[in-house]
């Protein structure tokens, strides 16, 4: 696949097209619908006009703005664009209740200010000033502003033209609206942007709202959270930490699922080189044969609960020097130890920390301690009592030794699970030492991996680990998050139509799209709503306004108020098509809101007037083209995808590409599921042909007419002037027929910088084996050199027999670009020639080590 889309033939497609202005549109089968509007004065309606009865009321409507105050009053005129808006508001083509912006318009009108800040809200006759806040919530970008004003003229077609005109603005966004045209590079920049702000934006919403439930029934509290559970372990962290340093190595982390027994500290004590010749001694006299220590050290005995008390006795007469030499190579630096027995006596293993131990048991219900209770482990410096309740060994269950292959055989020592803290160890080392070590084991067992990590590791960050002290506020309740927080978050930014009320592109271009607007369907029931009672009430009211001679409000009243009573007769004669009719409408409503609001925040109002510098050219429609490698997976309802298929004007190249190029795109990712490659990358960079001939050379064929140097037919890049870079000495040059670099006998400068043959043609890339004779210049350049002599291709390793297939594989192996070869005509010198290699010799040896 290629590595960008504008590398795919696709992509070049529309790139082209882009370029040229074309390519997109609203969407056709809206615009037939809803018709065309560019100002708020035009408008050109669409079939739900034309076809509906809706054709002579909307046509009333515009005569009715056209001659306020003379043949129409505002009173009457407001009672005009308001006709079934307490019944059925789709038969009188008037704003639903739901349409509730009240922020600026930001249409993109770059042709006034006045016409940005323009609302169409509360469609009234008159002028109306609205003060903030409103029903709708506000985003704190309008904390600032008391009140706006909104102009009646919007009102001047109807509800249905807004449509019309929001989809004309969110095309021709940052232009004029009486254009014909629009700026691609405007709008695609303006498409770019509210797709950004939805990547920017929904992934915050979506956490935001999932916090609410986040680790809901599984969360204890936060320090847990934010230290891995190393907190619920011990909270007074830098004590525990100090503890653990000093241990070095004596709890070995990989075993600490069986802390405590006496043979894992025996194991750990032997991996680190400790066990001597008095350990020995000590476990020989309390009954252990020398195979069973072997065994047991090399895992092929698991200890029975006589062995291990044996073991354990052991320890007892490990002490002063004896103890020293065992210390020393577990690194362990805890003051106050008597004997070997204390490395299993958390109280003396850790002196400093062991008061502030903790042990959760996990709630089967969560309560007021969420889903852990944590219980000290020593109280007093004695053993927690509650360790021993039986609700608290309930909620532990069995916690020991279960059968394995190593020991289902061995028969007594075979040790039945017990429950409890400590069970595995249990008359293996005394009750207070079993209970203490387990409930430790039970603890560290909560933090993820931590059989993985290397105690000295785990030390050094345990002491370094930061809490929550002093930080009440950022707690929650059954939830990690503050959710009073999160929950006015979403408030001033939740806004869109998608789920959790996230943002789709349709809540920025929506209008011009028409996808969240089911206009098809409202033509459909207008259709079997209306009558021709309602129709000739339309009628009558256009001919009216339309034939006035001077005001004839009163007489446009009666006709409205019997539109109104009509429409009152069709929702009770036809209640079902009626309410479905209505959800269509007040949905049109909601969604408008919607799309003007999300354009608002999204989009930074444009500069009055125009600015053309505001969008650069070519450069947002190349990153357009590309931008649609990531847009072709998003096809989720109403997102990129979808909304891109909607605007793309498929009776183009350009149009059709977009679609083709997207479909190539999620082509890619399933071909990659089943490890097929795509051979559709058009290369980025220059052939090698042409980098060799501009390298060497210095110039090259462009390939096109009008910029450059001019030479008969073609056209050639500028070459450089060489004496702006001192003592450059150019090799030769590259021959285009022999496909080699070229060095000839001698090489001497000349008055030109490259040379451009008489006789090159469009496309033709500097032909000719004289391409550096001065006779064949063209234009006069001064700089460089002219080969004189015999020119001889390059051994790079060439085969010595034309054909031979002796030659080195490896010619090709540093580019034109890297050659010294080829920059020699274009860089400063960085070699030394043999001469200069031995004088620079002969002078070091003189001076480089004089002080």
């Amino acid at each position: 696949m290629s590595d960008t889309s504008i590398q795919n033939s696709f992509g070049v497609n529309l790139a082209g097209s882009l370029l040229q202005n074309t390519g997109l549109n609203i969407n056709t089968v809206t615009e037939g619908l809803v018709g065309v509007s560019h100002t708020v004065s035009s408008y050109t309606p669409g079939t739900l006009i034309t076809e509906t009865c809706l054709k002579d009321l909307t046509l009333a409507i515009k005569a009715g703005y056209d001659t306020l105050g003379v043949n129409l009053n505002t009173s009457t005129y407001g009672n005009l664009i308001s006709i079934g808006s307490s019944t059925i508001p789709a038969l009188g083509n008037s704003k639903p209740p739901t349409y509730t912006w009240v922020g600026p318009a930001n249409n993109g009108d770059s042709t006034s200010t006045a016409a940005q800040e323009i609302s169409w809200y509360p469609y009234t006759a008159t002028a109306t000033t609205n003060t903030y806040p409103t029903s709708l919530p506000t985003p704190r970008q309008y904390s600032d502003l008391t009140s706006t004003t909104y102009n009646p003229n919007i009102t001047q077609h109807g509800w249905i033209r807004l449509f019309a005109l929001q989809a004309w603005n969110e095309f021709n966004y940052n232009g004029d609206p009486a254009a014909s045209e629009v700026s691609y590079k405007d709008f695609l920049n303006s498409f770019t942007m509210c797709s950004a702000f939805i990547d920017n934006n929904n992934g915050v919403i979506t956490t935001m709202s999932n916090a609410s439930t986040f680790l809901k029934n599984t969360y204890s509290n936060v320090n847990d959270l934010m230290t891995a559970d190393i907190t619920g372990v011990n909270l007074a962290t830098q004590a525990f930490g100090q503890d653990l340093i000093n241990t070095g190595k004596v709890i070995d982390l990989t075993q600490i699922d069986k802390f405590g027994l006496p043979s894992i500290l025996l194991k750990t004590i032997n991996k680190y080189s400790g066990f001597t010749p008095s350990l020995a001694y000590a476990l020989l006299s309390a009954g252990l044969s020398s195979s069973d220590v072997s065994s047991i050290l090399s895992g092929n005995l698991i200890p029975s609960k006589l062995q291990e008390q044996q073991i354990y006795g052991a320890y007892s007469i490990i002490t002063g020097k004896d103890l020293v030499d065992i210390l020393i190579p577990l690194n362990c630096a805890t003051p106050g130890l008597t004997s070997l027995i204390d490395l299993l006596d958390l109280q003396k293993l850790l002196p400093n920390s062991f008061q502030s131990l903790t042990v959760p048991v996990y709630n089967s219900r969560p309560g007021p301690t969420n889903a852990k209770t944590y219980y000290q482990i020593y109280i007093n410096n004695g053993i927690n009592s509650q360790l021993l309740n039986p609700e608290v060994i309930a909620a532990i269950g069995v916690y020991g030794l279960a059968p394995t292959s190593e020991n289902v055989n061995i028969g007594t020592n075979y040790q039945v699970p017990a429950a409890g803290f400590g069970a595995y160890s249990r008359s293996c080392v005394p009750d207070n030492i079993s209970i203490a070590t387990g409930a430790f084991s039970f603890s560290m067992q909560q933090i993820p991996n931590i059989k993985n990590v290397p105690i000295e590791k785990f030390a050094q960050v345990v002491f370094n680990i930061e809490s929550t002290l002093g930080l009440p506020l950022v707690a929650g309740t059954d939830v990690p998050t503050n959710t009073v927080l999160a929950s006015g978050g979403i408030d001033q930014m939740a806004f869109g139509s998608g789920p959790y009320g996230r943002f789709t592109m349709s809540d920025f271009f929506g209008s011009m799209t028409g996808l969240p607007y089911q206009f098809t369907d409202i033509k459909t029931y207008i259709q079997q709503l209306q009558t021709s009672t309602l129709s000739t009430i339309y009628t009558n009211i256009y001919n009216t306004i339309i034939t006035a001679v001077g005001d004839v409000s009163a007489t446009v009243q009666t006709y409205i108020d019997a539109a109104n009573n009509e429409i009152a007769n069709i929702q009770a004669n036809k209640t079902n098509i009626a309410n479905i009719l209505n959800r269509m409408w007040n949905l049109t409503g909601t969604q408008l809101t919607i799309e003007q609001h999300a354009r608002d925040m999204a989009l930074i109002p444009v500069t009055v007037p125009k600015s053309v510098r505001n969008n650069t050219f070519p450069g947002v429609l190349v990153s357009f083209v590309n931008s649609v490698q990531e847009y072709a997976s998003k096809t989720e309802p109403h997102m990129q995808a979808q909304t891109l298929e909607a605007i793309s004007n498929t009776s183009t190249a350009g149009g059709q590409s977009l679609i083709a190029l997207m479909r190539a795109i999620r082509n890619k990712d399933k071909l990659f599921k089943a490890g097929i490659p795509l051979a559709d990358n058009i290369p980025a960079e220059l052939n090698d042909l042409t980098t060799k001939i501009l390298m060497g050379n210095g110039t090259v064929s462009i390939g096109k007419t009008g910029q450059g140097v001019p030479a008969g037919d073609a056209t050639f890049t500028i070459p450089a002037d060489h004496n702006v870079l001192t003592n450059v000495q150019q090799y030769g040059h590259f021959v285009n027929e022999q496909n080699a670099y070229c060095v000839p006998t001698t090489m001497y400068p000349n008055d030109v910088l490259g040379s451009i043959p008489n006789n090159a043609s469009i496309g033709q890339d500097l032909a000719g084996p004289n391409i550096m004779q001065v006779s064949d210049v063209i234009t006069p350049i001064a700089g460089g050199f002219t080969p004189q002599g015999v020119c001889e291709n390059l051994n790079l390793g060439n085969p010595i027999v034309l054909g031979s297939l002796a030659g080195n594989p490896f010619q090709n192996l540093v580019q034109p670009q890297l050659s010294n070869i080829y920059t020699s005509g274009l860089l400063s010198p960085t070699t030394y020639t043999v001469p200069e290699a031995i004088d620079e010799v002969i002078r070091c040896n003189c001076d480089c080590w004089v002080n």
